[in-house]
C-alpha cells in the first residue's frame, strides 16, 4: 500500500497503526526511514501504551497525563506536542442563537433543555436512563424543561421511546443525528458517557456534563477531567443522574459557574494547530526517489 501510494507523511491516530508504517518505509527506503511518521494520540488521560513509539518524528498528546505516559516510553520532549483533543472544527465555530438552533431542532425556544446521547450506538441502559431522566423532570418542573434523547443508531429504542406519552415534560427523540454541534449548542446540560471526543465536544460549548459510564481502561481518566475539572459529575445510577441534572437545573449560579469551567476546559482550536504542524512537516523535496520509494515501473 505505501509503496503504490508514496505517501509524503504518514499519519497514524490508532494505537495498533504506528508500528507496520514505520517499519514498512524502513524497509522501503534500504534500511532508513526518510518519511515522516506522526501519531496524534485520541485518548485524552488514559492512553493505552501502545500508542507510543519512540521511533515516530513527532506525537500529538492532547494532555500532561499522556505527555507523562509518552515519556517514560521513551519518547523524548522534543517529539511531543501538546494542543489539546482534536475535535471536528464546527465546535469551535460560534453557533447561533440558542432560541433559533432550539427552533431549528423542533424544541421549545425558552425551555431548559436536556440533551443525552446513547453515543453512536444507542446503548448503555439508555431507554431507562430516558425514563428516569423525564419522569423526574415533570416531577420538578412541571410543564417546564425538555429533553432530547439521542439514540444512535439503535432503532429499537428509538421507536420505543418515541411511542412514548410524556406529561408534564417536552420530549423529542432522535435517531442519528447531524451535526451534533447544534445539540450541544441548543442545550443546557448534557448526559453522556465519558468517551472523550464527546467530553471535549461538549467543553468547547460549555456544556455542564453528566456522565452515565465510561469503558475501562481508557476513558477512566475521562472521568476525573470532567470532575476535577469542575465541570460536571459522574454516577452510573440512573436515579442520581437524574436528581444531579435537576439540582444543576434548579440552581442558575451553579449552572453557570459549571459552564464557565467547561468552557476552561475546552481546545476547540487543537485540530488546526495539529493540522497545520503536520502540513509543516511534509517534505520539500517530494519525488519518489528522495523519499525512498522505487522509481521502477
Amino acid at each position: 500500500c505505501l509503496e503504490s501510494c508514496k505517501p509524503e507523511i504518514v499519519v497514524s491516530m490508532h494505537a495498533m497503526t504506528t508500528i507496520y508504517p514505520v517499519h514498512q518505509l524502513r524497509k522501503l527506503g534500504g534500511g532508513k526511514r526518510r518519511i515522516p511518521v506522526v501519531t496524534v494520540v485520541t485518548d485524552l488521560t488514559t492512553v493505552h501504551p501502545a500508542w507510543f513509539d519512540k521511533s515516530v518524528d513527532t506525537c500529538f498528546v492532547a494532555s500532561e497525563e499522556a505527555a507523562a505516559l509518552a515519556r517514560s516510553r521513551g519518547l523524548r520532549p522534543n517529539q511531543l506536542r501538546m494542543y489539546g483533543l482534536p475535535i471536528h472544527p464546527m465546535f469551535g465555530r460560534k453557533p447561533l442563537p440558542k432560541q433559533q438552533l432550539r427552533r431549528r431542532l423542533g424544541a421549545h425556544p425558552t425551555k431548559p433543555l436536556v440533551l443525552l446521547v446513547g453515543g453512536g450506538d444507542g446503548v448503555g441502559g439508555l431507554s431507562r436512563l430516558a425514563d428516569t431522566v423525564a419522569n423526574d423532570l415533570a416531577t420538578r418542573f412541571p410543564g417546564g424543561t425538555q429533553l432530547i434523547v439521542v439514540c444512535g443508531k439503535n432503532e429499537k429504542v428509538r421507536s420505543e421511546l418515541a411511542a412514548k406519552c410524556w406529561k408534564d415534560v417536552d420530549v423529542i427523540v432522535k435517531g442519528f443525528v447531524r451535526p451534533m454541534s447544534d445539540y450541544m449548542a441548543a442545550s443546557d446540560v448534557i448526559i453522556t458517557k465519558a468517551g472523550p471526543g464527546t467530553v471535549m465536544e461538549a467543553a468547547s460549548q460549555g456544556l455542564p456534563v453528566m456522565l452515565s459510564g465510561y469503558l475501562p481502561p481508557q476513558e477512566a481518566g475521562n472521568v476525573d477531567t470532567v470532575v476535577r475539572g469542575g465541570f460536571g459529575a459522574y454516577s452510573r445510577k440512573p436515579t442520581v443522574i437524574s436528581r444531579t441534572v435537576c439540582d444543576w437545573l434548579a440552581d442558575p449560579k451553579l449552572l453557570a459557574r459549571l459552564s464557565a469551567k467547561a468552557k476552561q476546559a475546552a481546545r476547540p482550536q487543537a485540530v488546526y494547530a495539529i493540522a497545520q504542524d503536520i502540513c509543516n512537516m511534509i517534505p520539500e523535496n517530494t519525488d519518489a526517489a528522495s523519499l525512498g520509494y522505487s522509481t521502477s515501473k
